[in-house]
């Protein structure tokens, strides 16, 4: 820790220090450090001196780097607190500013950082508060070292699979710039917000410098979707704040640069991107294209045509800026429509009425990694859909994740993954959580609908061998993901099937990134849907669907690159043919409808 370090080597000379932490704020009164400046100073035992003329160079390098001031650090020989010179001299009369006096110089341990120091809020007038542990861990987000390494390390290894040089171009890509426009009849839909706040969720978690274009600074959200609260404008900038503090989300900039690639949401016209990239939606229909959509029109309150618009959408901007950075090896995606309810491309098939109210009932999620965000962050954006939802997953959120993890934001290290679903579907769902394995979990075998979102290949074959009703299940791989619904253990593919062999993954790196993941879980969400109302089970995917490359263009009047699996597997890793299991099946009895 940098800071412990600047205090120590004073403190080996008998000194106090001081230290400025500076970052950006993402609330009133929470904000993330993400830099920490050393003044000159003239140092002493009690006691610490810093220039007016240091002083003015640190606003000024505060100015450069469009950072704010967070809190003044300095060090105190025995015990940590205010003394009357701290609370007369601060480094600026500012209301809420912080203080954090640490204890012996320095010298304690950086897990210990929290919990040793007193950290004081200044109220004005010099009148100080001292705020309490738990203040302290809600108000104060430290950035690590090597987060945006972290950060980006997936999308990393993505650009590698790619067979792009991932140094080189990872690097540049942070650089480019994108804008994001959307359509004036569009911003005022449902449809319009949806694709909107996704699209700028998604891309920036894999780049930095994007530009949102809106015809009004305020917009009042239609929409209940995650991070989404009183102003459609504020929340996403707060949004991205919270997934990467470096990033430099900009609303209706005054001066527009030429952007390397626009993502236009409807029918907008801009010219200041060297590529556009055109999205629009309705229902359970996306398009995305190089020219203008010119086949939707109305609303509708069903978001998972455009939550598929933004995923796709974002692989073709994304695509386009590698294709800009190293020349183009990619095409560009040809126009085209998918429907998330029946797989068909390029086919306007209209089922766009309103979903009834649905009550989901005990459906159990397991995994709440890359895929299971994405289904929960659908189900949260249904305006109709309540019920029971029990999440397992035994690990916590990493800063890798992030890339991926759409309901995941800073504020979320550490926290089991579990508790982030059940924090971002409160008040619609009755979110039960087991942060353990599925093994572990007591009730595993009392669920008739199981959706496994899991990299673990023996918990996919540990839950078919449960024989719940039901399974649907989603797995991804870099630019590819594979769904599957499993309803028949007897004479259709099991999930051990499509998963034959044992390949440990889930402390592997493998590439990943949020629109293949977005794509695939809004896909799993649908299959939910259908099988909940009636008028939609005829469309229920029959075994698997497998998108190869979400960089790809599907085919016209094809389906979209299904791979299908029709017959049971002689490798099947539940050995479902045999006799044995044939009567574990039989004798477990599952429920039928």
């Amino acid at each position: 820790m940098d800071t412990l370090s600047h205090l120590k080597s004073y403190g080996e000379k008998g000194y106090e220090c001081t230290l400025f932490w500076t970052g950006k704020f993402i609330e009133s009164n929470r904000a993330i450090v993400t830099s920490l400046f050393h003044p000159q100073q003239h140092a002493a035992a009690l006691g610490v001196r810093v220039d007016p003329l240091e002083v003015a160079r640190f606003y000024l390098t505060l100015h450069e780097n469009k950072e704010q001031l967070i809190s003044q650090v300095h060090s105190h020989p025995s015990t940590a607190f205010h003394s009357p010179i701290d609370d007369s001299y601060p480094i600026a009369h500012k209301p809420g500013l912080l203080s954090i006096v640490v204890p012996h110089y320095g010298f304690i341990e950086a897990k210990e950082f929290i919990s040793k120091v007193a950290v004081y809020e200044y109220r004005g007038y010099e009148t100080w508060r001292r705020l309490s542990l738990n203040e302290v861990k809600r108000r104060i987000i430290l950035l690590p070292r090597d987060f945006e390494s972290k950060l980006f390390d997936r999308t990393k290894l993505l650009i590698r699979h790619l067979r792009f040089p991932a140094r080189g171009v990872l690097s540049r890509l942070k650089e480019r710039r994108i804008a994001v426009v959307v359509d004036e009849k569009l911003l005022f839909t449902r449809r319009g917000q949806h694709m909107l706040s996704a699209s700028v969720n998604l891309l920036t978690r894999c780049c930095i410098n994007i530009d949102v274009f809106l015809p009004e600074d305020r917009v009042t959200p239609l929409i209940d979707a995650p991070f989404l609260r009183d102003d459609l404008v504020s929340d996403l900038i707060k949004l991205a704040l919270r997934i990467n503090p470096d990033s430099s989300l900009r609303v209706n900039p005054a001066s527009r640069a030429k952007y390397d690639v626009a993502l236009i949401i409807g029918e907008g016209a801009f010219t200041k991107a060297d590529y556009n990239v055109f999205i629009d939606a309705l229902g359970w229909l996306s398009y995305v294209g190089a020219e203008k959509p010119r086949y939707f029109s109305g609303d509708s309150e069903n978001p998972i045509g455009p939550l598929v618009s933004a995923s796709r959408g974002s692989a073709e901007v994304f695509k386009a800026l590698l294709n800009k950075i190293v020349g183009r090896r990619h095409k560009p995606c040809s126009p085209t429509i998918f429907s998330a309810l029946n797989y068909e491309i390029n086919q306007l098939s209209w089922d766009n009425l309103p979903l009834p109210k649905i009550f989901l009932d005990d459906v159990l999620l397991v995994g709440a990694g890359a895929i299971g965000n994405c289904v929960a962050y659908c189900l949260a954006s249904l305006p109709n859909v309540s019920g029971n939802l029990t999440v397992i997953d035994p690990e916590r959120v990493e800063t890798t994740n992030l890339n991926r993890y759409v309901l995941a934001t800073m504020t979320d290290l550490r926290a089991y993954k579990t508790n982030i679903i059940r924090k971002r579907l409160r008040g619609k769902f009755n979110v039960k959580s087991f942060s353990g394995t599925y093994q572990e979990y007591p009730h595993r075998r009392k669920h008739d609908l199981v959706v496994v979102c899991v990299d673990d290949v023996k918990t996919r074959w540990a839950v078919q061998l449960d024989f719940p009703r039901l399974i649907l299940s989603g797995g991804m791989y870099a630019d590819s993901f594979t769904i599957s619904r499993h309803d028949d253990f007897l004479n259709k593919p099991c999930l051990g099937c499509l998963y034959p062999s044992y390949v440990e993954m889930r402390h592997a790196r493998y590439p990943a990134v949020s629109f293949v993941s977005m794509f695939a879980g809004v896909l799993l969400a649908g299959e939910i849907l259908k099988e909940y109302v009636s008028s939609l089970r005829k469309f229920r995917l029959n075994t698997s669907f497998t998108v190869s490359s979400v960089f790809a263009t599907p085919k016209v009047n094809e389906t979209y690159f299904v791979e299908g699996l029709y017959e049971k597997s002689d490798n099947c890793g539940c050995r479902c043919k045999s006799q044995e299991v044939i009567e574990m099946y039989k004798k477990s009895k599952p429920i039928r409808c």
